[in-house]
């Protein structure tokens, strides 16, 4: 009998999913669409230092060591240090921002590091970090940010403040 309803659940839950699929339209879903404006930039810097160096500083821990102003909160993380689904909280930027929660969706040690970075009623952020080297002791670090806002309040204050907000990150990698 235990068999006979898990069976049933399974057939029941696939076939609910298949009608989900079959029959989702946007402008037929119930739930409310309203797409966000969605912006990128892309920026590199050139480092006098291999991504053996480079990488471990791109750690939420390890970034208080040089960049600016930089304050986190951890949530998660086995090791203590980055690491793929950390989790942690900074409440830096515009007061409207209140806190952002960063998630490290994906964590290659010394080639890519990216956060899925969530500000609160204003919009999301995928930031990825990819480091090359082209010659010994350089690195080429690509920086890529995927701005999408969540409001038309998210979509105006990103646009307003991302360049700020941008220069101001770059310009402290570059120091």
């Amino acid at each position: 009998m235990k068999k006979l309803r898990i069976i049933v659940l399974i057939t029941l839950f696939f076939s609910l999913m298949t009608n989900a699929q079959n029959t989702f339209n946007k402008k037929d879903s119930p739930a409310k669409w309203k797409n966000g404006e969605r912006f990128e930039y892309p920026y590199d810097i050139e480092l006098n230092a291999g991504p053996d160096v480079v990488f471990p500083l791109l750690c939420p821990v390890e970034e208080y060591k040089w960049l600016n102003k930089w304050k986190c909160k951890m949530a998660y993380s086995e090791s203590g240090v980055a690491e793929k689904d950390c989790i942690f909280f900074t409440n830096s930027g515009f007061p409207f921002y209140r806190r952002m929660t960063w998630y490290i969706t994906r964590f290659e040690p010394d080639t890519l590091v990216q956060y899925l970075i969530h500000i609160n009623r204003i919009g999301s952020v995928m930031f990825t970090l990819s480091l090359e080297s082209p010659e010994e002791n350089k690195t080429m670090l690509h920086l890529h940010y995927l701005y999408t806002g969540h409001s038309g309040f998210g979509n105006k204050m990103l646009k307003k403040d991302f360049k700020r907000r941008v220069k101001e990150i770059t310009e402290n990698f570059e120091d």
